[in-house]
């Protein structure tokens, strides 16, 4: 089991077992990357009882903003900035508008290669902080609300420090579906993943097979929104997509789509059509993708195999099997959806 599969099963039973938080459902995966120091509001967060709990993975500086309205900056007073393992992973702390309110020690906070969980919670004039999946338990730092910064919290962003890119998982709140036109996703099997990608391209894991895996799939439905230059990646090994990989650039510039084979210094483009538009940044966008036998096929719409778009059949040697999968997005940002993808 990898750590998203740990992942999804530690938040299925937070959702299902601990302590149930209403109406959630999906979890949502976000990657902030490690050159931005702006913060990042996303929609769908399950919060509505005044507290959050998520996992986050970053070599120090995890910072969490709960904010009044969005695109507020942390200088406002009408946010909670919360930082995990500030100055170098030496401390947490809360601030308002930018001024300290409350630290503590708390050395090695965060871990770059695994997996953190905690619980923020702002209930009854305090903003509490701590590990784990039950909040209240195993509380790292408490603030007693001051009048002045009293405020309801409506939404959530976040960021991560300087040289430390940032893997967050949280689940989803299914009553937040409609508000971000995601309503059509309510009847889809368990095991969804959902997945933000930044403007600045890099490949990120989304799924790995075993490799003895007897029932591994030959085929994904997905949706993704994005202006240009989508792509997915099917490759042979689970930690690299330089060597016998596959992948697809959905809506290059918004006009063509192209099939590629990826090698450590080149890529070779193995079919490519022209379909204008096939993204669109306001509106999510299905897809399907097939590799049965080593045939790899790609086409828009919700049934594998109608509406075909691109269509390569490999000679021997240059097929490969796929034990993973990966996505991306480049000079635009992308927000992706596979339908029960965790389950396979």
């Amino acid at each position: 089991m990898d750590w998203r599969e740990t992942t999804l099963l530690a938040l299925t039973l937070l959702a299902a077992c601990i302590s149930p938080i209403s109406g959630i459902h999906d979890v949502i995966e976000v990657y902030t990357p490690d050159y931005s120091e702006s913060y990042r509001y996303v929609k769908g967060l399950a919060f509505d009882n005044g507290y959050i709990v998520f996992m986050v993975k970053t070599c120090h500086n995890a910072h969490i903003l709960l904010s009044a309205e969005e695109n507020l900056a942390e200088t406002s007073d009408k946010t909670y900035e919360i930082v995990l393992g500030a100055h170098e992973n030496f401390f947490t702390e809360i601030r308002v508008g930018g001024e300290m309110k409350a630290q503590k020690k708390t050395n090695a906070m965060m871990e770059k290669t695994g997996m953190r969980t905690f619980w923020i919670m702002w209930k009854d004039n305090y903003v509490d902080v701590g590990r784990g999946f039950i909040q209240g338990y195993d509380r790292l730092i408490h603030w007693k609300i001051e009048e002045p910064y009293k405020h309801d919290v409506a939404a959530i962003a976040f960021h991560t420090g300087y040289e430390c890119e940032g893997t967050w998982m949280f689940k989803e709140s299914k009553v937040a579906t409609k508000a971000l036109g995601m309503d059509d996703f309510s009847n889809e099997s368990e095991g969804n993943i959902i997945v933000y990608t930044p403007t600045q391209f890099k490949y990120r894991l989304i799924k790995e097979f075993f490799e003895d895996q007897n029932d591994r799939p030959t085929s994904i439905i997905f949706s993704v929104k994005a202006c240009k230059n989508a792509m997915i990646a099917l490759s042979r090994y689970p930690t690299s997509t330089n060597i016998d990989t596959t992948d697809i650039v959905i809506g290059a510039d918004n006009r063509d789509c192209k099939m590629r084979t990826r090698k450590p210094t080149s890529k070779l483009i193995r079919k490519e059509a022209q379909v204008k538009d096939i993204l669109n940044c306001h509106q999510w966008r299905w897809f399907w993708l097939s590799w049965n036998d080593g045939n790899i096929r790609f086409g828009s719409g919700r049934e594998v195999g109608e509406n075909v778009v691109l269509e390569w059949s490999p000679v021997e040697g240059e097929k490969h099997d796929v034990i993973s999968i990966w996505s991306s997005t480049q000079f635009t940002e992308g927000e992706w959806h596979f339908p029960g993808l965790d389950q396979m």
